[in-house]
């Protein structure tokens, strides 16, 4: 380790500092039983992180946590800036619903934030809706996909008509509502029967990591998050039965090298964090159909 670096892990607080170990622990546990090369490396990883950190409490306040519309008015600015697992859920999720994107179909982006799917729906000739609780949000979005339609509203309470809406997609979003039933429910009421939902949200394995909706300044020592609720298995297909919904697909692509190297450990230890989070997979994209009543 370079002496800027350690210098830089020596400003960490307490908080960064459990995060920055916690990451080198994992990275030990999941090969624990292999011994080697590798894990002797993980292992002076951890040695030298220990001599480094004072690992004193300190007074340094911890990442400060906001509100869900609070904080996506602060990121609306940079929220489209790099971002791996962004990238990766795009894809995969405009591959699932293109298929439903005919001339003319009306299709829902529920809290569509800046726009990114909305612009891209709509070129294909939909009548495509964008819905967001944030002012900062919608008003990037009308920017981005002039030719949409945009309202204000909350995923809980949609204003819009019953079966009104051929398709739509969630992305990224459920996570921030404690509970999955009542904006499934919502989204059920607006899809005509055989209507598709479409719905991406961070993995239940990648809470292993760390992670929530950080934003802000770059690296370990973001200040603010939005909080993410978790979700296992049980509980996405649960709601969706219980919602009216039949699941056509669920993938759950994983973490690979650039994946890793984007999380903010890297820049300490990139090799541990590699070694840590290789082949976990850090996203749920769901494919579902509203059940013909």
């Amino acid at each position: 380790m370079d002496q800027e670096l350690a210098d830089e892990l020596t400003r960490l607080n307490q908080a960064q500092r459990s995060f920055v170990l916690g990451l080198i622990g994992t990275s030990l546990l999941r090969d624990w039983y292999l011994g080697g090369h590798d894990q002797a490396n993980r292992l002076a990883d951890l040695f030298a992180a220990v001599r480094v950190l004072d690992l004193r409490r300190t007074d340094e306040p911890v990442p400060l946590e906001v509100a869900a519309q609070v904080g996506y008015a602060e990121w609306a600015p940079t929220y489209d800036g790099p971002n791996p697992m962004i990238d990766a859920e795009s894809s995969l999720l405009r591959s699932l619903i293109a298929p439903s994107l005919r001339p003319g179909a009306v299709v829902l982006d529920a809290a569509c934030g800046t726009g990114r799917h909305t612009a891209w729906i709509a070129g294909k000739g939909c009548r495509t809706i964008g819905l967001d609780f944030t002012d900062a949000m919608l008003r990037r979005a009308v920017a981005a996909a002039p030719c949409a339609g945009f309202v204000q509203g909350d995923l809980r309470a949609l204003p819009l008509a019953s079966d009104s809406v051929d398709a739509a997609i969630c992305s990224l979003a459920l996570c921030h509502l404690p509970e999955l039933t009542p904006p499934l429910r919502e989204l059920a009421r607006v899809l005509r029967p055989t209507g598709r939902l479409f719905v991406s949200d961070p993995h239940g394995r990648a809470a292993y990591a760390g992670g929530q909706g950080f934003f802000g300044e770059g690296g370990i020592a973001r200040p603010r998050f939005i909080r993410n609720y978790y979700r296992q298995a049980s509980e996405w297909i649960e709601a969706f039965a219980e919602c009216g919904f039949l699941i056509e697909s669920c993938h759950e692509p994983c973490m690979d090298a650039a994946s890793a190297a984007a999380h903010p450990v890297a820049r300490y230890f990139p090799d541990a964090a590699l070694a840590a989070l290789r082949d976990i997979p850090y996203l749920w994209i769901w494919s579902t159909i509203r059940a013909d009543d």
